[in-house]
């Protein structure tokens, strides 16, 4: 299982901070926000692409650093899905 931490608008829509999900061994990355993404039906549009590719809008972080979401991360890793939506005012 790895928990994953939300932040911007998929924690504004899930009500919480973080989620725990079952990945693959050699998840990368993207697994984690597809995973995010299929915890409520008006995540997916907002974080991935009709082909399931994340959004440039949606950030991965691995041990708090931005990084590619193709990025393999291993057991344990500190993993953070964060989207930012503009606000209307």
């Amino acid at each position: 299982m790895t928990t994953v931490a939300l932040s911007g608008y998929p924690e504004a829509m899930l009500g919480c901070s973080s989620i725990t999900v079952l990945l693959p061994s050699g998840a990368v990355l993207a697994d984690a926000v597809s995973a995010v993404a299929a915890q409520h039906d008006k995540l997916g549009p907002v974080l991935l692409h009709a082909d399931s590719r994340p959004r440039r809008s949606t950030k991965t972080l691995l041990n708090g650093v931005v990084t590619e979401p193709g990025t393999v991360f291993s057991a344990g890793a500190s993993v953070t899905v964060l989207a930012a939506l503009p606000c209307d005012g």
